[in-house]
């Protein structure tokens, strides 16, 4: 394995648009940030007699999850030659990528799938998200469409509207914190997960009030990324309607309160395809512990016995029988509902402290 090299660029371009653009396209225009020379200590490539043939990009950000503040890491493109797979080269790969995000001090890594490679990698779940689908005849038949605000206007986004639009995402309660540079490449023409989007902008007056980010997939109108109230959404999905051949709209979110209430008849949960690696569960626990701070008091937090490695957290409560949590399993304190597992939990020591934790995971809470 080694960082990417100049001359490497192009026979890194060429396995990654034969794996992933075989009908068109480059993989480098569509994800500059990852696979631009900037990034080439990064790019790990694993050569077989001169050849290169499998292939991780990492990129190190951090993120805001459950109003905590965490290093991660994400992958993706991930590909080893055809004829090469099944030979272990991918997990080779993958394991000197998650080597390397520990070093770096990631302590998530965060993958955009749900591959037998990922999960052998003991990649978790990211747990349940709220998911509206709207077919296309009922979006006018919802009583907003009737009563528009006239003051209220949508337009394509430019890249002058930059900063607008970072202040927008930046009162979203999960979000990356991604440097000026990311945004601009996403407005230029990046690929938004793996799909070609329009971004668009929702004014009240002179007011910048909401940014989204559009795909038609499979006939399908997906809003693939939405930041702003659910008032500047309410208004303009009619528009959206108008401006695109479809069949239903679709819009995916960890948090319920992001869908306008007009929508509760289209809202159902579903479990996301997005799995995350804890790479660091004894830091992941201390990031945990602040969170129940705020909820315990300081007595019963002293009783709270932990002992934690890369590998499990086992607790116990006032020297009661201990529970063992694997340290993926603590990724789902911050992601889901706003943060409502991890209140599930914390109500559950505080109420049940006298009895034996054995609800702690909260793959079990979910139900």
């Amino acid at each position: 394995h080694y960082p990417l090299r100049r001359q490497r660029q192009m026979c890194i371009r060429d396995r990654l648009n034969t794996t992933f653009r075989s009908t068109g396209g480059c993989m480098v225009k569509d994800y500059p940030r990852l696979l631009d020379l900037d990034n080439k200590e990064n790019l790990l490539v694993l050569t077989k007699n001169g050849k290169l043939i499998s292939h991780c990009g990492m990129l190190f950000r951090e993120v805001v999850l459950g109003q905590i503040q965490i290093p991660i890491v994400s992958i993706g493109a991930v590909a080893t030659a055809k004829e090469e797979q099944g030979k272990g080269y991918a997990t080779n790969v993958l394991n000197h990528g998650i080597l390397k995000a520990k070093q770096r001090g990631a302590i998530l890594m965060i993958i955009s799938g749900d591959r037998g490679l990922y999960l052998r990698a003991n990649a978790a779940f990211c747990g349940d998200f709220w998911m509206a689908t709207i077919p296309y005849n009922a979006i006018n038949d919802i009583p907003y469409v009737k009563s528009p605000n006239d003051e209220i206007s949508l337009r394509r986004a430019k890249p002058s509207d930059i900063d607008q639009i970072i202040s927008l995402f930046s009162t979203k309660y999960t979000r990356y914190l991604l440097p000026r540079e990311d945004y601009f490449a996403v407005l230029n023409g990046a690929k938004v997960f793996d799909r070609d989007a329009d971004w668009w902008i929702v004014q009240h007056k002179n007011e910048f009030i909401g940014v989204g980010a559009l795909s038609v997939y499979q006939g399908v109108l997906v809003l693939l990324d939405w930041a702003g109230t659910t008032h500047a959404l309410e208004h303009a999905l009619p528009v959206w309607n108008a401006n695109y051949k479809h069949s239903a709209f679709c819009f995916i979110s960890s948090s319920k309160s992001q869908f306008p209430l007009t929508w509760s008849n289209y809202l159902q949960l579903r479990c996301t395809e997005g799995t995350v690696i804890v790479l660091k569960a004894d830091e992941m626990w201390q990031l945990c512990k602040t969170r129940l701070e705020e909820r315990l008091t300081h007595e019963e937090i002293n009783h709270l016995k932990v002992e934690s490695t890369n590998d499990y957290i086992r607790l116990s409560y006032k020297g009661g029988p201990s529970l063992e949590v694997k340290g993926q399993d603590l990724a789902f304190f911050f992601f889901g509902c706003e943060g409502i597992y991890l209140t599930a939990v914390t109500k559950h020591i505080i109420t049940k402290k006298k009895k034996k934790i054995t609800t702690l995971k909260v793959r079990i809470l979910q139900t």
